[in-house]
């Protein structure tokens, strides 16, 4: 998982060799070094028309590290995670230890289709169907072929 098919692309290497004759072999900011930032911020500007400034954008070793400080940060004690199912196993952990509570949705049911756009009265109606019984709660959006 997470493995690519593909050889590392030249360019790529020869700046990772760059990189390494000019020292830069240590740990960064956590939130990514400013120029990759910087980059970010001009790409999205620049290929989606979307606006952020570099203190908007985060750099991380991957989305689950991600959707994990996010867990960490916005769920209080008894928090209600909406997670369909099947799933990466470390979703599961990872709301546990941000003392929140995953929900299951399983997907088998509505032939693996994630209702993501219903407001939260019709989604509570709709889980009573699914036997969900639903708090306050969070989505988690997961690909089961990722």
């Amino acid at each position: 998982a997470g493995e690519p098919d593909f050889d590392t692309p030249e360019n790529i290497g020869e700046a990772a060799i760059s990189a390494i004759k000019k020292g830069f072999t240590h740990y960064t900011t956590n939130s990514g070094i400013i120029e990759l930032k910087e980059a970010i911020v001009e790409k999205l500007k620049k290929d989606n028309n979307i606006e952020y400034n570099t203190s908007e954008i985060i750099v991380s070793t991957g989305a689950k590290q991600c959707l994990f400080n996010a867990l960490l940060t916005i769920c209080n004690p008894g928090d209600e995670v909406l997670l369909p199912i099947p799933c990466w196993v470390s979703y599961t952990e990872q709301i546990k230890f941000a003392q929140a509570v995953p929900v299951f949705i399983p997907t088998h049911y509505l032939d693996f289709l994630i209702f993501l756009d219903l407001p939260y009265p019709l989604f509570t109606f709709f889980s009573h169907f699914l036997n969900l019984k639903i708090k306050n709660y969070f989505r988690i959006v997961n690909d089961y072929l990722n």
